[in-house]
């Protein structure tokens, strides 16, 4: 399931180029989409059933979330670590609204981030390496959070959720990066957790995807870098596979083709 899950990540970094329909924009942070699924209610609420205008949708592990047309946030599915951020820890089998004004969201493995209407950056769920940001977590010290918990006082540009580490851009495209660093996910040179958003290099970036122990990402010059766990060759740098792990801990360009240019 985490091979599937980072592999729609990847292709969301790729997918990037105007496909004909305008209604349809993907990254791993948000797809946008005009099909209705779903329910509408009050916060909390997954009683009424009917349609909501789903325009971003991101699934993780065993939940998703999806902000509606009215850009409120909506998760359901599993809920241990409150990762739905409906302050509970209770499977929801719909959806579940979680509160108002988003403007992306993305859900990894056991949690999620989002981003509001104010570009403020908001975590939940599991927290045992830090992953939420909040300068709780890590060294195994579990500081899980079952609402959305707002993490720090910078503005956002995007975020992406992967397993146990988490990735977002500034509104000076700026690579932040904090969570899990075992295999070196998180770019900053050393493999240590961290548990508030690291800057990661000098460059400017328009894209990241964080995967199950690695990520990728793009700069402004659309040059592809991954670093991270590398034991099936998942880097792309030529090394690793066969289960030779040659993870790198510092961002490292892939191969010289210019990737394609996203749209405005």
């Amino acid at each position: 399931m985490k091979t599937i899950f980072f592999a729609l990540s990847l292709l969301f970094l790729f997918s990037s180029c105007d496909d004909g329909n305008k209604n349809i924009v993907v990254d791993n942070e948000q797809v946008v989409n005009d099909e209705n699924i779903g329910n509408t209610g009050n916060t909390g609420d997954t009683g009424n059933t009917g349609d909501i205008d789903f325009k971003h949708i991101s699934a993780g592990e065993n939940h998703t979330c999806g902000i509606n047309s009215s850009n409120e946030l909506f998760c359901w599915g599993n809920n241990d670590y409150g990762k739905l951020g409906d302050g509970t820890d209770e499977t929801r089998n719909i959806p579940t609204k979680i509160g108002d004004n988003w403007k992306s969201v993305s859900a990894g493995y056991r949690h999620t981030c989002g981003i509001n209407l104010s570009k403020e950056l908001f975590c939940w769920g599991y927290n045992t390496s830090g992953q939420l940001g909040d300068g709780t977590g890590g060294d195994g010290t579990e500081e899980n959070r079952n609402i959305p918990t707002k993490i720090g006082d910078d503005s956002w540009n995007s975020v992406t959720a992967g397993d146990d580490h988490t990735c977002g851009r500034n509104l000076s495209d700026e690579l932040f990066c904090w969570g899990d660093n075992e295999y070196g996910q998180l770019g900053d040179g050393t493999n240590e957790d961290k548990n508030i958003p690291v800057k990661i290099g000098d460059d400017s970036w328009n894209r990241v995807t964080a995967g199950h122990h690695h990520t990728c990402g793009r700069n402004s010059s659309n040059d592809l870098f991954c670093w991270g766990w590398n034991v099936s060759g998942q880097l792309g740098d030529g090394t690793g596979g066969d289960q030779t792990d040659e993870g790198k801990n510092i961002p490292t360009k892939i191969g010289d083709d210019i990737l394609c240019v996203p749209l405005p």
